[in-house]
């Protein structure tokens, strides 16, 4: 987090991109599904999977909505196996984010259980 980044807004940040991570790895899973012989009822696991990603979009939906209220604009995201980063403009000024996947991780899968429909084991 920078200066010119008030805690709000990294916090904002950060749910957008785990969310964008989210919907990257329910769709790997998605395809992976799609192509596996050895489910014997893939369509059942791909329908909750696609109401999940279903949530997520709501929810970035109203995360944008919060962007465009705080004067936030995510210039470029890059996902990667390792960590997110993100250049972004927060009030006129340019910012650099990077969240490595040791630290969201953890918080990553218990988002994901919930917009599956499942509770967390572990809060």
């Amino acid at each position: 987090m920078t200066s010119e980044m008030l805690p709000e807004e990294h916090t904002l940040i950060k749910s957008y991109l785990q969310l964008l991570m989210v919907i990257k790895i329910f769709n790997r899973d998605l395809q992976v599904m799609s192509s596996h012989a050895g489910l014997k009822t893939p369509e059942l696991y791909m329908e909750i999977i696609r109401a999940g990603i279903a949530r997520v979009a709501v929810l970035l939906e109203e995360v944008e909505e919060e962007f465009r209220r705080m004067d936030i604009h995510l210039n470029r995201v890059n996902l990667y196996d390792g960590e997110i980063q993100a250049l972004a403009s927060i009030r006129g000024h340019h910012v650099h984010i990077h969240i490595p996947w040791t630290i969201y991780k953890d918080e990553l899968y218990k988002r994901m259980q919930i917009y599956l429909g499942g509770i967390p084991l572990i809060l």
